[in-house]
């Protein structure tokens, strides 16, 4: 199978008391939050929901990250190496209205990602 993604949204703003904890940032703390629906063989299997320190991924907003991995850009461009993660992976319920409106298909299986790495 051939992995691949499609951004779906990415957005700047504030983190949240519960994103703030997570990457042990201040809340309010801009934060760039990416969400891409995760494909094998082009077909959708995930919904992805990855959220970074806007400080430091300065300009990641406008990089497409269908066509290039977001840690091989996390690498190659801001020398930042994950070298472990904590990832729940859980039902997409909440989220078939989210994505129904941005015109995605809701014909497969959904899945959801959170992830947090560490460096």
């Amino acid at each position: 199978m051939q992995p691949g993604s499609r951004s779906v949204e990415v957005l700047i703003g504030p983190a949240d008391l519960t994103v703030a904890n997570r990457l042990v940032i201040e809340e309010g703390e801009e934060v760039i939050s990416i969400s891409r629906i995760r494909v094998a063989d082009h077909v959708p299997m995930a919904l992805e929901h990855t959220n970074l320190p806007a400080a430091l991924v300065s300009g990641l907003e406008d990089i497409d990250l269908s066509v290039q991995s977001l840690f091989d850009r996390l690498e190659l461009k801001y020398r930042i190496r994950p070298t472990s993660a904590e990832q729940k992976i859980s039902a997409c319920t909440q989220n078939l209205r989210w994505l129904s409106l941005r015109g995605t298909l809701l014909k497969y299986l959904w899945v959801c990602f959170s992830k947090l790495g560490f460096c």
